[in-house]
């Protein structure tokens, strides 16, 4: 038995020493304290901030691209203020595809009176939409993007850090924790969120949305995963400073060495494969960019990604063994491998069946 030790001995400080020559990484968690509040502003928050400050950016360039420049009803705010420029010869264009019929009834309309459904009917086909941008009778396209990206985001982020949250406590954390203290799920500053609940907590918020705003569910993960992927990149650099989803040992000449690991391990070589999922996330979000159908796309890609790149990464869940075939983040990725698989083929079978029709 001494034997045994005295060998494990030599080889854990022969491991040491080849780590000592390897890329040591114990970086400040904390950027500094807030004043007047005296809370520690941290690393992890702004990237995760920046994250999704960015994810909205390209989610806003995204939705307004597909706005028309036709004018709806809905965009007019100021149908007193068109009359009026119209009867005054502001809007000449408009009022020379007008027939003199109307434009005799339009002449005799003034300020206060009730303008007539018809005379709104007719004029909307012909409004142009960026002279009357200028002159702030009807809402841009951008207010309208604004508008829509600021109610979509905030569905997604509660989803978001909610769902991510509650599947971290629920896959990967004791059950009895969260029984014993169900606040905890508000805690998010105390640091664990999953990204497959993170998933399923923006399905939900995006089953809510899409049923108020009468916008297609498919339609909007197509819409928000572009976005997802630059915000992924950005939250994995941040599990890297927080030296959190920990890699297996290895002695790869790129291994890192963290001083003071999440999980409280001695500092040793390992995978940083926090980096490797950051590097992913870009990649796929530059695919994304130049591919139709998104969403099938992005969980076919990603999570084939994470089910592999989970070969690398120590055990997290205390509720699967370490000798079990597949780890929580395997598992939990199938079915969204799953659904990327049959959204792709679905889609390919609905186009198909689309250009026969339009060929007969």
């Amino acid at each position: 038995m001494n034997s045994i030790l005295v060998t494990r001995s030599i080889y854990y400080n022969a491991f040491l020493c080849y780590a000592a020559n390897m890329l040591s990484w114990d970086p400040p968690k904390e950027i500094l304290t807030l004043p007047v509040i005296e809370r520690p502003l941290v690393w992890y928050g702004v990237l995760f901030a920046f994250g999704f400050w960015l994810g909205y950016q390209i989610l806003f360039w995204i939705y307004k691209k597909t706005l028309s420049n036709a004018v709806c009803s809905e965009d007019v705010t100021n149908w007193e203020g068109i009359i009026s420029h119209l009867q005054n010869g502001r809007i000449p264009d408009l009022w020379q595809a007008l027939d003199p019929v109307m434009q005799r009834r339009m002449r005799n309309w003034s300020r206060g009176q009730e303008i007539d459904p018809r005379w709104k009917k007719i004029l909307l086909p012909l409004l142009d939409r960026p002279a009357l941008e200028r002159l702030g009778f009807i809402r841009s396209n951008k207010a309208k993007a604004k508008i829509f990206c600021e109610r979509l985001s905030i569905h997604v982020i509660i989803g978001a850090v909610l769902g991510a949250r509650l599947g971290h406590l629920l896959f990967y954390e004791p059950l009895s924790d969260l029984v014993k203290d169900p606040l905890l799920v508000f805690r998010v500053w105390e640091g664990g969120l999953a990204s497959h609940g993170g998933i399923a907590g923006i399905f939900i918020s995006l089953a809510v949305f899409a049923k108020r705003s009468r916008v297609r569910f498919l339609q909007l993960v197509d819409w928000l995963v572009l976005p997802a992927c630059f915000a992924a990149f950005f939250i994995r650099i941040g599990n890297f400073i927080n030296q959190e989803i920990l890699g297996t040992l290895t002695n790869l000449p790129w291994a890192v060495v963290f001083g003071h690991p999440a999980d409280g391990s001695m500092p040793a070589p390992r995978h940083p494969v926090q980096i490797y999922e950051a590097l992913a996330y870009l990649a796929i979000g530059l695919i994304l960019l130049g591919v139709k159908k998104r969403g099938a796309w992005f969980f076919t890609l990603a999570f084939t990604f994470r089910f592999f790149i989970e070969f690398l990464k120590e055990k997290q869940s205390v509720l699967v063994g370490s000798d079990a075939l597949l780890n929580m983040g395997q598992w939990l990725s199938l079915p969204l491998i799953l659904l990327g698989v049959i959204w792709l083929v679905y889609g390919q079978r609905g186009a198909q069946r689309r250009s026969v029709a339009r060929t007969f």
